[in-house]
């Protein structure tokens, strides 16, 4: 009898609301990070200007091209960009998408970013400007993409940030609409 009286207070103890870990912290995550992880991001994104956000990871800062005009002008003709500085472009809806280096003198990096916040693949693409149309280099996502995130040639090797990681577009897309 002992013995079930002490069972049917650990089962009342377990299925209480205020004792569900008993006061102790979470020993690991607790459902998905800003990005959609349960292990969290792998790079946060920034808006340009903004202070670094002081959690440990790596971090980029972002100008963003949400309408047409601005995704469809991208990077052409810059001659440089700041170490950690990039473009994020933001499209209303999922989509394959095709990034070409047109009147871009500057080797650069695309990160294809799915909904959720998840990259699908980073392609290198060398400089493509006075080339003719047909040998300009391209890249494409490896599927269904809601975000392109473009820096310069090599920074996401250098950053540790692989296919697969997620990236915490919280700050950058305050505010932000795409149309």
């Amino acid at each position: 009898m002992r013995g079930a009286a002490a069972l049917l207070l650990l089962c009342l103890a377990a299925l209480s609301p205020g004792c569900a870990g008993c006061g102790r912290p979470p020993s690991g995550p607790v459902g998905p990070g800003p990005a959609g992880s349960a292990a969290g991001p792998a790079l946060v994104l920034l808006p340009l200007g903004a202070p670094p956000s002081g959690r440990g990871l790596p971090e980029a800062r972002v100008e963003i091209a949400a309408e047409e005009p601005a995704r469809r002008r991208g990077l052409m003709g810059r001659e440089f960009l700041r170490p950690g500085e990039g473009m994020l472009f933001v499209y209303p809806s999922d989509a394959e998408r095709e990034f070409w280096m047109k009147d871009c003198p500057l080797p650069l990096a695309a990160a294809f970013i799915d909904a959720a916040g998840r990259i699908l693949n980073i392609e290198e693409m060398a400089p493509g400007a006075g080339l003719p149309e047909d040998r300009v280099p391209r890249a494409a996502s490896a599927g269904p993409a809601r975000y392109v995130l473009e820096m310069e040639g090599g920074w996401f090797a250098r950053a540790g940030i692989a296919a697969g990681d997620r990236v915490d577009l919280e700050a950058a897309l305050r505010g932000v609409v795409a149309r």
